[in-house]
């Protein structure tokens, strides 16, 4: 019975990989319902491009600065030689996210939990920040089922910061 429930709890809550897509997680509950309105009135020609790098299983940055309601792209690229994550929850939460594209294909996520970064791949997150405030990212993905619950609790991974001014 036990067993059940944690496996039922670490498939809502832990990183799970989608290869068409590396999209992680479930639906992200708190997610900002205005995204269609944010992203017409976005423009992605003025965008900042914001770079963050996993090599090793650590975040080369750790440290983000994204300003207050302008257009951003998060490149997110993995040097290793694994499959790596970036799950921002509260980040996304107080953010509207335009879109993700991973691997050239583009998908509307507007309620992300994470990006799981396959090995030697890039993924960029479009989003526009709502809030200001400081925000933590960290590294989430475990390829074991039944275990992902366990970097969600208490981060095992790399750790980085967003700042939002």
């Amino acid at each position: 019975m036990l067993i059940g429930l944690c496996y039922m709890l670490s498939a809502c809550s832990g990183s799970t990989f989608n290869e068409t897509y590396g999209l992680s997680g479930v639906y992200n509950w708190g997610c900002n319902s205005n995204q269609e309105k944010i992203a017409k009135e976005a423009r992605g020609d003025q965008a900042i491009s914001i770079t963050e790098t996993i090599n090793d299983g650590l975040y080369q940055s750790g440290v983000l600065t994204l300003k207050l309601g302008l257009p951003h792209v998060i490149e997110l690229t993995n040097l290793d030689e694994q499959s790596r994550s970036f799950r921002a929850q509260k980040l996304f939460v107080n953010s509207s996210i335009l879109k993700v594209v991973h691997e050239g294909k583009e998908l509307v996520a507007p309620c992300l939990q994470a990006v799981v970064i396959g090995p030697k791949k890039t993924s960029e997150i479009h989003l526009v920040p709502l809030e200001k405030g400081y925000y933590d990212y960290h590294e989430t993905y475990w390829s074991t089922p039944g275990l992902n619950l366990l970097p969600t609790i208490a981060p095992i991974g790399a750790v980085g910061f967003v700042y939002v001014r």
